[in-house]
């Protein structure tokens, strides 16, 4: 049995327990300050081994750790995980700041212990075709891309006032929350090499976060791409587009399609995915990752880089100019 200690038994925390119960082979236990949620994750879940803090869990007791806690508590939590010389994965993203990160990537590098953040959306398998279509050239010269991601978080998450979401303090936000899309741009195109936001509070939610990000971005490759991003959308949107001097790639992560375009020429792929996919997928190569036969799909390096992405943009809708990135 692979040993999974889960850190945080919120929402998040509780669909990767869910998940792991799912894929077999393994003994969890879990960690969280509050009672009532350690009390709620024993009962739904019989989990007996649950901890109010991860310097309560005995040395020796665990393989892997996934922190599934609020942004602000991921990096310390990580380097308190490394104790145990055993890989960790962190949710996304990876932290609200660079504090503590730089830290992080040198102790787990002295150490040995590799260290990955929980992009999931690298695992559709619309973005695995996509990334094969780039890599073969099948698009000619990539000329420019747009991104979108809009969603209707009060009708998925009822809560949503009381959670991580809607505090500065606690790291949310559309620009972190929503990165998912600027994680899997760069993996598939290359990194940023500038930016400029705006962004704004433009709904009736109970936040003190954005709600709404719209972005430029120019890729090291001299690519343009566009970015908007919100979390009040009655409709669901989730795409990307690729325009190539020889075809056009568009997906769909709602729908799970991907099409190639060139005129009046059309070649579309669908893929039957159900919602929880793509973290059943993650929590699969986290488990191979454990037992010795896997790597992480998004390693720390590349979640730092997407880290300082969501920064910079911040700043150029702080100070309304453009960011340049290392």
């Amino acid at each position: 049995m692979t040993r999974v200690l889960v850190v945080g038994c919120g929402s998040i925390g509780q669909r990767h327990i869910r998940m792991f119960r799912e894929l077999g082979g393994t003994e969890l236990a879990a960690v969280d300050p509050v009672e009532a949620k350690r009390d709620e994750v024993r009962a739904k879940y019989g989990l007996r081994a649950l901890y109010r803090d991860l310097d309560d869990v005995p040395a020796g007791t665990v393989d892997g750790v996934f922190i599934c806690s609020p942004p602000k508590f991921h990096v310390a939590q990580a380097l308190q995980a490394l104790e145990h010389r055993v890989p960790v994965l962190v949710e996304k993203p990876l932290s609200k700041s660079l504090s503590g990160v730089e830290e992080l990537g040198a102790r787990a590098a002295a150490a040995g212990v590799p260290v990955g953040v929980s992009y999931n959306l690298r695992y559709l398998p619309q973005l695995e075709r996509a990334k094969a279509v780039l890599e073969e050239g099948r698009l000619g010269r990539v000329l420019c891309a747009r991104l979108e991601c809009a969603i209707n978080f009060p009708a998925g998450r009822p809560d949503y006032a009381r959670i991580y979401f809607a505090s500065l303090d606690l790291g949310g936000g559309v620009v972190l929350d929503n990165s998912h899309e600027l994680d899997y741009l760069q993996w598939l195109l290359g990194d940023a090499a500038s930016v400029m936001c705006m962004l704004d509070r433009r709904s009736d939610m109970e936040i003190e976060t954005e709600d709404v990000a719209l972005m430029l971005l120019r890729l090291h490759s001299g690519v343009l791409v566009d970015y908007a991003t919100n979390c009040f959308q009655l409709n669901r949107a989730r795409g990307l587009e690729v325009v190539g001097s020889e075809w056009t790639l568009a997906t769909d992560q709602v729908a799970n399609t991907l099409a190639l375009v060139r005129g009046e020429e059309r070649e579309e792929f669908a893929y039957q995915c159900d919602q929880n996919y793509s973290y059943r997928e993650q929590d699969r190569n986290f488990l191979a990752v454990l037992r010795g036969a896997g790597t992480f799909r998004t390693p720390l390096e590349q979640a730092t880089r997407t880290l300082k992405l969501c920064l910079a943009a911040k700043e150029s809708a702080a100070t309304g100019r453009r960011v340049e990135l290392d």
